[in-house]
């Protein structure tokens, strides 16, 4: 079977057989020597058809004319007719596909398609970073009073007040008896730097120096009256004995009393010879100094 043959040379080899004769003609035969076949020659001497010895038939003219066709031609297998092709004939299986072209441009972006509906809300996300705080409201109302809460403890004592005018003069006492020896009288004011140890009390203040407390008695008595008061925030503990000089050379006398908080003013009287020209004292024993817990004291003795 010759496949892909063009028309034109079909055409060419269809005239050679009817120049032969019909077949119901007497048939002229030509036998070609071995090796060799029959040619038809066309102008020039271009050969147009050959039959091989072998049975092989060749038309030259088909490989060179410009002019193609798309039929098949095909013979019959028990005659050797040539024929045109069944449908069908010469149809090979699909290939394989190719490999794919690169791609094209991209072509315009089409319209907005319609918006679509709403999908389920999605899972709560995690939560945000805290804004910054934003203005300060109006105020609002005042609420109601809420209860009154327990008492506090008591504070810490303050500091000592500046010390207030002197009062007016009190009214004049009625006169003592008239065998009174000696009144004294004795004031250590709250900001006296003493009154830690061993000290003397004066008419205003105190002293390390018992000689310079003493009071020189004019007269001679037997009895003695004594009291002492805290002032000030009457914080201090002092032990308050009277004591007799003699020539520089002083005794207790037994006449005395003590202070404390607990027992800011006291007194005592008993029986006291004094000498006239003799000397009195009052001996002061304490704790703390008098400005440091900022109380002072006064006291008086009178000697009959």
């Amino acid at each position: 079977m010759i496949q892909r043959s063009k028309r034109t040379r079909i055409w060419q080899a269809t005239l050679f057989v009817c120049a032969v004769g019909p077949a119901s003609a007497a048939d002229v035969s030509i036998t070609p020597p071995p090796g060799g076949g029959f040619v038809v020659n066309g102008a020039g001497a271009q050969p147009r058809f050959r039959v091989q010895d072998t049975g092989e038939v060749f038309v030259p003219s088909l490989t060179s004319g410009s002019v193609s066709n798309t039929n098949l031609t095909c013979f019959n297998a028990a005659t050797g007719e040539l024929t045109p092709c069944a449908p069908g004939t010469g149809s090979g299986s699909q290939g394989p596909a190719g490999p794919s072209g690169s791609a094209g441009p991209a072509g315009p972006a089409g319209p907005a398609g319609a918006t679509g509906a709403m999908g389920p809300a999605g899972p709560a996300g995690a939560t945000g970073t805290m804004g910054p705080a934003g203005p300060a409201g109006a105020q609002g109302p005042q609420g109601p009073a809420g209860a009154v809460g327990p008492e506090g403890p008591q504070g810490l004592q303050g500091p000592q007040g500046i010390q207030g005018i002197q009062g007016p003069a009190g009214m004049t006492g009625p006169a003592g008896p008239a065998t009174a020896a000696a009144y004294l009288t004795f004031n250590v004011p709250t900001t006296n730097t003493n009154g830690n140890g061993t000290f003397y009390l004066l008419s205003l203040g105190q002293s390390g120096s018992e000689s310079d407390g003493q009071r020189l008695l004019v007269q001679s008595c037997t009895n003695a009256i004594f009291a002492a008061r805290l002032t000030g925030n009457r914080n201090l503990t002092l032990s308050l004995q009277v004591r007799r000089g003699v020539d520089g050379s002083f005794s207790d006398t037994g006449v005395g009393c003590n202070l404390s908080p607990s027992e800011t003013s006291c007194s005592a009287s008993g029986p006291l010879t004094i000498n006239a020209f003799d000397s009195i004292s009052v001996r002061s024993v304490g704790t703390a100094a008098f400005n440091t817990v900022a109380s002072g004291v006064a006291a008086a003795l009178s000697c009959q």
